[in-house]
């Protein structure tokens, strides 16, 4: 069986897996149709031109191209609209994350998902055999109740990054009134909290909620809504904190500890993967990153082949994360651009990424009486 893919958005960080899946060279799969209103100025769009038609709209393409598979990667705001009208038209969907920036689109796309063979949400670990592995032993009891987890990213950003695509960016809504709630941890360090929830779903397709959140957000660049959050929640029992800020000089790349009964979860080890250390001996699940950009969309081939595998990560799964933006809604923006420092083009407080690291370590909120001192200005 050929399975025929589409994709709706082929600009920006969407060129990695398609030059990933396209090098593969596989003679199972044909590329049908793309629609992207600035196709001409992706990477690929060449590339893309020579294989297939570039549709004016989606419409066109389910009717032209008849896809069985669309994968989508675009902005946030387009996200659930693009789902239901591909499911309308039975067409398995792979939609890069996060599944939408609204929480009030989370009952129709669970209606909408049992229309076709399937919707998947693009969260990259979840489809890794290293997070599918560990998630099994977990699930199995291996590592028996989790206590406490905690994550933290530090990756500077510049202004660029804050002003492009079509200006969607750090915005709450789009220009046209979609909720997008774009921010650090909607977007950028969106799989590392969604690994967090994922993680503890008691299935292999189902993610834990987060409960009882507390926020601290602050604002660094000029943006709608933050750039920077330190986030203490419960999930499944266990003590959970989140930390990342594009507002820093330093970077820290994803980084986690999850502490069981039995033992503790840490990323990266000396390799540069996931090990679990226990009293008597350790594992070594390997990098959740080693099987490609593009597995999550052979894995949906697969699917779509043999019809028997699991949806690893749909519209349930996914869900738990925009729960959780929502829940950070609730709390208030510190906009503390007064006394951010810029260089070249990079906006931020100048310790910031310190304080975040000391949290970390003593598994707090970030003090605001510390981040005063800090800034020597009052907030």
């Amino acid at each position: 069986m050929i399975i025929r893919i589409a994709f709706i958005g082929i600009g920006g960080f969407a060129a990695v897996p398609i030059r990933a899946l396209l090098a593969r060279k596989r003679n199972d799969i044909s590329i049908v149709g793309a629609v992207d209103p600035y196709s001409e100025a992706s990477p690929i769009f060449q590339t893309i031109k020579g294989l297939c038609p570039i549709y004016e709209n989606e419409e066109l393409l389910y009717q032209r191209a008849r896809p069985h598979l669309v994968v989508i990667s675009t902005p946030i705001g387009f996200h659930a609209e693009q789902i239901r009208r591909a499911v309308s038209h039975r067409v398995s969907v792979l939609c890069e994350k996060p599944l939408t920036g609204d929480i009030a689109d989370l009952p129709e796309l669970l209606s909408a998902e049992r229309k076709a063979p399937f919707v998947s949400v693009g969260y990259q670990w979840s489809y890794s055999s290293t997070i599918q592995t560990l998630k099994t032993d977990i699930i199995n009891g291996k590592f028996g109740r989790p206590i406490r987890m905690k994550t933290i990213i530090l990756w500077p950003r510049n202004k660029k990054y804050f002003n492009r695509s079509t200006g969607w960016a750090g915005k709450r809504f789009d220009k046209d009134g979609r909720k997008i709630s774009d921010s650090v941890v909607n977007n950028a360090t969106a799989h590392y909290l969604h690994n967090m929830l994922y993680l503890l779903g008691d299935k292999r397709h189902t993610a834990a909620r987060a409960e009882k959140v507390r926020a601290i957000l602050l604002r660094v660049n000029d943006i709608e809504t933050f750039d920077t959050v330190t986030a203490c929640f419960r999930v499944k029992g266990a003590r959970a904190l989140f930390i990342a800020s594009h507002a820093v000089k330093k970077t820290v790349d994803p980084t986690f500890e999850y502490t069981f009964e039995k033992g503790k979860v840490i990323y990266p080890d000396k390799e540069g993967g996931i090990r679990a250390i226990f009293e008597n001996e350790e594992i070594t699940y390997g990098n959740p990153f080693a099987e490609g950009a593009d597995h999550k969309i052979i894995y949906c081939i697969e699917r779509l082949k043999e019809g028997r595998l699991p949806n690893l990560c749909g519209v349930a799964a996914a869900s738990e994360q925009v729960k959780f933006i929502d829940a950070l809604e609730k709390f208030p923006v510190t906009s503390v651009t007064d006394f951010a420092k810029e260089e070249n083009e990079y906006v931020y407080v100048d310790g910031l990424d310190d304080l975040l690291e000391e949290c970390y370590q003593k598994f707090s909120l970030l003090e605001w009486t510390r981040l005063k001192r800090l800034s020597g200005s009052s907030l």
